[in-house]
Formats: structure tokens, sequence, C-alpha cells
């Protein structure tokens, strides 16, 4: 998210490296063979700096905005919930221009002028939206938690989308239901406990309900101030590792109201970031029945392909009818991100990941065998395959089609690592990048080295499977 805010929405100039800076927003190519230590403790690409700069990256700013906020927060705890947002504005935002508080978010300028026609009141407001040569569309997945000061903000999660057309639930989700939220059907009127069932324009959301819908076209009352890309990011990126949640409140929250026949009033619900229940923005692509997705996995410590266990004996043997996989145990032998979508979710109290179902479960053994063969012969994981989408009604998925995905899988690749000098090998093996790239401190701030090499790993994975993305991006 902190690369693909920029990316969508930063100017012509700083992302082509016209701009002061001279360099081009995600930096230059990278040649493994010259990435000695020296180099990558140079410098970063303008997105790497807000995580690598000589002053402290985020964790330096971080420190600054609590050092001024704390005596605030102290004297009236319903400020720290800015406080995330804020950081977000400072740090991600302002070096592009993008930090006012003011502004709407939008899908395109024509869509700023319809808007602007239909609500006069906001003729003179100012509106950030994406490059024109970007995808024409940028879902953000986040969670509707809870509603506000009813205890502890991650017991369960729904999902919640944002992009600069629309924000919203699509599906609903029947809250009352403990310990886990269930789906349930289009209701016939809504009822206290029901959230989702469609969205709203983005710039409208935030406000109160409307006295009455109807379907369509509804005016809803003016929201009291606009929702910025600042509070997508703080929702997105929402910070649960902050101390006392339950006595300063950190997690963002807005008014919110279902979508559908009568009428509902709004409450005020904590949202945050959409890991809660889905991490990967699959889900939400196969709602809008996506053909070909592009799967990143940057996954951490006990995420990767683990060859303990043969998937590929477990995919023959399936084949053969010899193997039982809805016995397997698949935690600790592959990404959760992955094995959840292939039934095999869980719950433990802060991780919902029990409704993502998407694809049968014996596709996932020849996917890891895949998987595992690449890992074997020290290449990138990166695959395509093709999967049966099942339907899920708790996502609002129909199912019924095939989709192609292309999946990118983090983990470490000595074809790469041979490529590098010999100290910066080293260093890999027994220096302060032990543990590249799955296994290292995560933290706020990233000395510029760590950076450099996981950007020049991510680049090799995409360049030695340039053939797969361009048929992938092909229109």
């Amino acid at each position: 998210l902190f690369v693909a805010v920029p990316y969508m929405f930063a100017s012509k100039k700083q992302s082509s490296g016209s701009a002061s800076s001279g360099e081009p927003l995600l930096g230059h190519p990278a040649d493994p063979r010259k990435l000695t230590l020296s180099s990558l403790d140079y410098d970063t690409s303008p997105v790497g700096q807000a995580f690598a700069d000589g002053w402290g990256g985020t964790w330096g700013t971080v420190k600054a905005a609590l050092k001024k906020l704390v005596p605030t927060i102290l004297k009236d705890a319903s400020t720290s919930g800015d406080v995330w947002k804020k950081l977000m504005r400072d740090q991600f935002l302002k070096p592009y221009g993008l930090a006012d508080e003011d502004s709407f978010v939008a899908p395109s300028q024509a869509e700023v002028q319809r808007i602007k026609r239909a609500n006069p009141q906001l003729r003179n407001f100012t509106f950030v939206t994406p490059l024109p040569s970007r995808p024409k569309e940028f879902v953000i997945g986040a969670a509707i938690l809870q509603p506000a000061g009813t205890g502890e903000a991650h017991s369960d999660a729904a999902s919640f989308q944002m992009s600069p057309s629309y924000t919203g639930s699509p599906h609903y989700t029947d809250i009352k239901s403990k310990p886990l939220y269930k789906s349930a059907d289009d209701p016939q009127r809504l009822t206290p406990s029901i959230i989702g069932g469609g969205m709203v324009q983005t710039f409208a959301f935030g406000g109160s309900a409307p006295s009455h819908e109807n379907g369509g076209m509804t005016e809803v009352p003016s929201p009291s101030k606009p929702f910025t890309l600042a509070d997508m990011m703080a929702i997105a990126t929402y910070a649960d590792f902050l101390p006392k949640e339950q006595m300063f409140g950190w997690t963002p929250t807005y008014k919110y109201w279902p979508v559908g026949p009568g009428s509902e009033p709004d409450k005020t619900y904590m949202i945050g970031d959409g890991g809660f229940i889905e991490d990967t923005g699959l889900l939400p692509m196969l709602q809008r029945r996506a053909k070909k997705i592009g799967l990143f996995l940057f996954s951490g410590p006990g995420q990767q392909v683990n060859n303990t266990v043969d998937f590929c004996d477990l995919a023959q043997r399936l084949k053969q009818g010899r193997f039982d996989p809805t016995s397997f145990k698949p935690s600790g032998l592959l990404a959760d991100s992955i094995y959840v979508m292939f039934g095999y979710g869980y719950d433990d109290g802060k991780w919902h990941k029990s409704h993502n179902t998407v694809f049968k479960q014996t596709e996932m053994f020849p996917l890891a065998c895949r998987f595992q063969k690449l890992k074997k012969a020290g290449k990138p994981l990166v695959l395509k395959a093709k999967h049966l989408v099942q339907q899920n009604t708790y996502w609002g998925i129909e199912g019924g089609y095939t989709v192609e995905i292309v999946y990118f899988y983090n983990d470490r690749v000595p074809e790469f690592e041979a490529l590098l000098p010999a100290e910066t090998q080293k260093d890999v093996t027994s220096g302060s990048l032990k543990g590249f790239p799955t296994d290292l401190p995560a933290g706020l701030y990233m000395k510029p080295r760590v950076v450099n090499l996981m950007a020049a790993q991510a680049e090799y994975f995409v360049l030695q499977n340039a053939k797969l993305f361009r048929e992938l991006l092909a229109s």
C-alpha cells in the first residue's frame, strides 16, 4: 500500500523522475552483480525513503509525532484516533503533495466534474485522482471490526473496501452472530445487526444515514469532513501494535450504515486493516469476477514453502485416491494466505480467516508441488495456475468460472543470491542481512540496504518471468 498509493496518485513528473529528485518513483533498474554493501547503503528509491531515510524513516516520524501528541492525548483521549492518520499524511503522502486534509478522492477528473455538477456545495473543494495512465480501478482492502466502544477492536471482522469510486461492504453480514459473524441473506428490511449490502460513492462516505433508501441513486447527508487518502491509509495499515487500545482508542472510527430497503440509523464503527480477514486482495477481485489476477505474497517467518512435506507425493497420492486432504494440517508448511483459500480456514480470535474458501482443497497440493520444485531449483517462486472458483456466500462470490492467477511468492532465491558480490553474499549468510528476505526484524524503520536488496530481488522475480507478467497484463 505504501508503494501502491504513490504509484497511483503521484504526479506524472514524480513518477517519471522529471521532478526535483531526478529519480523515478520506483527507482532505477538494479544489476545484482553491482549490489555491494556500500551501494546498497547509499540511497533508496523515492518510495523507499519513507522507511529508510537518514532521519530515521517512519520510526523517526512516529517518535516526533508522539512527542507532540501524547500530552494532547492524555488531556483528551478522543484525539488519539487521528495520530496514525497524521503519520500517514506526513510520512507517506506529503512528499507527493497528497496530504491535503480537505481533498476528496475520485476516480477521474471527468468524474470530479460530474460530482460537482450534482453537488454544487462541493465546487470549491479539491479532489485527488489517479493518473490517467494507471489501472482504471484501485481497491484497498479493510475490515469492519466492532461498533465503537463495545470492547476488543478485532474480536471479529467483516470485509470493507475502499476505492476512488466506491466505499463500503458489498455483501450483507450479520454481526449479532457470536462468536463469529456470519453471512446474511438479502433482507426484506434492514435490521440493527445487519451491515453491508452495497457501497456509496467515496466522496459521500462518512456522513449520517439517509432517512430512507429506495435503491439506485439516493441523496445522502454530507459528511462533516472529506474522506481522504490519509483516512484510507490509516484504516488499511491500522496500528494494532500501539499500546492500550481500550484506553486510547487508536483504531480509526467512522459513521457507517447498511445499504438496503427501508432505513437504519448510522452507527460509529471501528474500521481497520483488511489483514484481519483477508490479506491478499484476491477475494474482492473474485467478487468482481476478475478472470486474470496477479497475486503477490510477501510473507514473514514461518510462512514459506516447507520442504519437510513432499507436496508432489501428496498430489500424486490424491490423484490415485490414496490421500484424504480433509485431515491435512497445512500450518507451517505453506503461507496461510494461500491455504485458507483452499478450505483450510481458521479463526484464532484475532485473525478471522474461516470464511475464505474459494478453491477446491484438491487444487492446493499440485500448486504447492510446483512451488517446491522451483524452491529446490533455487529459482524465483513465480508461476501461473488456473482454479475453478467456488461459491462463497459470506463474501458474495458467485463462483462457477475459471480464474487464471500468476503467483509471486517471496522467498529466498539462491539463483539471485549467487549473482551478488561476495561481501553481500556473506552479509546475507551471517551478517546484518541474515534472514533475508523473510526473517528480518520487521519494524517502522528498515536499513537502506534491506529496502534496496528487497527491491532488487522483487525486480529479479519479475524480469525472470517477464513473459508470464506480459501475458497477464495483455488486454
